[in-house]
């Protein structure tokens, strides 16, 4: 019992951590959200959480915990089904002409979100705040703003630019492909990794069983006889033993906190860019990290571009869609610096390779890089789903092989002892 304790006041701890540093995070000088470059003339984070709003910001992160990837080393955390489809539909109604705050009302009266909770989207609320500021006279951008603790920056800039430009369906356009990918990704990693999520979840939540009721049984049943045990079943004791003991067993539980916490940290934190950078130092994991940057870089410019937006500005607000602190810096950076073409200031920041500036090379000689990046999404989409269905594939035959091994272990642990047991109570009745 004091070990299911633990577990649950752990995660209560972490979560609580996860979303201060994250709540915190926002707030830092000279950052947009979510470490979106500063972009002159463009909307910075000076939300007025009122009561309400704080209620709203722990019912979305409670929601964020739960349906959504939570410690972001997946897809940084995010509603992005729900900002998805809150775009999408806004998308449609702009191109009919629909007033905004006409559109918006329609829209939340339908309800947003997935399917089973259509009604109950933890982002409805703030949109009903920016449905009010709008319809008082504010900009969508100026009032998303104000609830920029909801929206990330990327998301702001985009519609301040399409309302100053006059151009609101553009930039709506590019968000909905942009959000798409996103939304796409959640829905692939949910199908791929369903089968090892859920054995995982029951193994962690049957083993403190295990250890604190089931397994003691036997330990005590054995010591208690006169009898030589068989390796296996003293390694299963003395397993047993170390984890019931909160002297032996409570530093490693504190060990392995400050590890998820320092983690936590270091995604959340001021550690994020040597983190991410050693991300992409690691052969496979940094390999597909690449494939997601170049997707979302590709549907953002492409986007872009098709807007008729010069490259410099462009290549500014791909920075702030990017999710790897590496490439959002860096990307940034080379906006204020374009010398020559694109693919010459890709190659110098040294974050794509060969291929990839390849084919932006021939986009730039066809005078058609909008259409080009099209199709290299669509190509780095394919590429990346294999690599996912791969590597899942791979770690759930990794898995089933250390729960078997695990499992197998213990059924033999228990069951020599007891063959002898019963050899011996055969030998005593017989004799």
């Amino acid at each position: 019992m004091g070990l299911i304790i633990f577990i649950i006041t752990g995660l209560i701890i972490i979560m609580s951590i996860y979303y201060g540093i994250r709540s915190l995070r926002r707030n830092i000088p000279g950052r947009e959200i979510s470490d979106v470059p500063r972009i002159e003339g463009l909307p910075v984070n000076s939300s007025t959480t009122d009561a309400s709003g704080i209620i709203d910001l722990l019912w979305c992160g409670i929601w964020d915990f739960f349906w959504y990837d939570p410690w972001g080393f997946i897809i940084m955390g995010g509603f992005y089904k729900d900002l998805y489809l809150f775009t999408s539909k806004l998308m449609e109604m702009v191109k009919l002409n629909i007033p905004v705050s006409m559109a918006m009302e329609q829209i939340l009266k339908e309800g947003i979100g997935p399917a089973i909770f259509l009604r109950y989207s933890p982002l409805k609320r703030p949109l009903k705040r920016v449905m009010r500021y709008v319809q008082s006279g504010m900009s969508l951008a100026g009032a998303m703003k104000k609830e920029s603790i909801f929206f990330p920056a990327f998301y702001i800039n985009l519609i301040d630019i399409g309302e100053k430009e006059e151009n609101l369906l553009g930039s709506l356009e590019v968000l909905d492909s942009y959000l798409k990918a996103k939304k796409d990704y959640i829905s692939y990693y949910i199908q791929t990794a369903g089968q090892i999520i859920i054995t995982t979840v029951m193994t962690l939540a049957i083993t403190p069983f295990l250890v604190t009721y089931i397994l003691p049984t036997f330990v005590e049943l054995f010591e208690g006889m006169d009898l030589i045990l068989p390796l296996p079943t003293k390694i299963l004791v003395s397993i047993i033993k170390v984890l019931r003991n909160p002297i032996l067993v409570g530093p490693i539980y504190l060990l392995i906190l400050t590890i998820i916490i320092l983690l936590i940290f270091m995604r959340s934190g001021r550690l994020r860019d040597k983190f991410d950078w050693v991300l992409l130092k690691i052969p496979f994991i940094g390999g597909i990290i690449k494939n997601s940057e170049y997707i979302t870089f590709c549907h953002v410019m492409r986007g872009l571009l098709k807007s008729w937006m010069s490259i410099d500005r462009a290549l500014l607000l791909a920075s702030g869609a990017s999710t790897n602190f590496l490439y959002n810096v860096t990307l940034a950076g080379a906006s204020r610096r374009i010398e020559g073409n694109l693919t010459e200031t890709l190659r110098k920041t040294r974050l794509f390779d060969e291929t990839f500036l390849f084919m932006v090379s021939l986009g730039e000689k066809t005078e058609n890089l909008s259409e080009v990046f099209k199709e290299m999404a669509k190509y780095y989409e394919t590429n990346y789903t294999m690599k996912i269905k791969s590597s899942f594939q791979l770690l759930e035959v990794i898995l089933t092989f250390l729960i078997g091994t695990a499992v197998g272990g213990i059924i033999i642990s228990i069951f020599m002892p007891m063959s002898l047991i019963i050899t011996e109570i055969g030998n005593s009745i017989f004799r």
